[in-house]
C-alpha cells in the first residue's frame, strides 16, 4: 500500500473524521467570513465618498477668496472693494524701429462694498479668462500708447470692459493701475 494515499480505514476499522484526513494531508481549512468583505469593499468606500461629499458642501457654501481683498472708503463714505490681479510681465508690440519693450502691471479690480460678495465671487471663478483678456489687450498696445493722462484713461476704460466681458456680467466699476513699468 502507497504511503502517500489515505487509507479509508484508520487502525481501528472505522472511518477517519474530516479534520484527521486533513492535518495528515497538512492542508488547514480556510474559514471565510464574508462580513469582513462586506465593511472593507461595502462600507468603506461609502463612508469615504460620504464625507468627500460632506466636505465639498461644507466648503462650498461659504466664499473664502483666493487672495487677500482689501476695502477703502473714499471721501465720500463710499467703501471699494480691491480685487488684486496677478502681476503681469508682457511684451508690447514692436515701436517703429522694431525694438521689443516689456511692461510690467499689477492692476486691482474695483468693486463697490453693496454688491462686492457676488461681483467677488464672479472675478474669482472667472480668473484665468479675465487675466487672458487683459494680457491679450497689453500685448497689442505700444509703448507710445502709454504717454500721457488721456491715454493712461482709455487703457484703464478699456481694461475694465474686458474684464467685465470675461466676468460675464458688470463687476468691476474702475481698474486701479498699483504699478506700472515700462523697459
Amino acid at each position: 500500500m502507497n504511503n502517500r494515499t489515505p487509507s479509508s480505514q484508520s487502525a481501528s476499522g472505522g472511518k477517519k473524521p474530516f479534520a484527521e484526513y486533513q492535518a495528515w494531508r497538512g492542508l488547514r481549512q480556510r474559514i471565510y467570513l464574508p462580513g469582513k468583505y462586506i465593511i472593507v469593499f461595502g462600507l468603506l468606500p461609502l463612508l469615504i465618498l460620504a464625507s468627500v461629499v460632506f466636505i465639498y458642501f461644507w466648503q462650498s457654501t461659504r466664499y473664502e477668496p483666493s487672495v487677500e481683498i482689501e476695502h477703502r472708503a473714499n471721501a465720500s463714505g463710499v467703501v471699494t472693494a480691491y480685487y488684486p490681479l496677478p502681476e503681469l510681465i508682457v511684451d508690447l508690440a514692436p515701436d517703429r524701429r522694431g525694438r521689443v519693450t516689456f511692461l510690467k502691471v499689477s492692476p486691482a479690480i474695483a468693486v463697490v462694498r453693496g454688491d462686492s460678495e457676488a461681483a467677488l465671487r464672479k472675478i474669482d471663478a472667472a480668473k484665468p479668462i479675465i487675466t487672458e483678456r487683459v494680457t491679450l489687450f497689453l500685448r497689442a498696445l505700444r509703448p507710445a500708447d502709454f504717454q500721457g493722462t488721456n491715454q493712461l484713461n482709455r487703457i484703464k476704460h478699456e481694461l475694465t470692459r474686458r474684464i467685465n466681458l470675461g466676468a460675464g456680467d458688470i463687476v468691476a466699476q474702475d481698474v486701479v493701475l498699483e504699478q506700472l513699468v515700462i523697459q
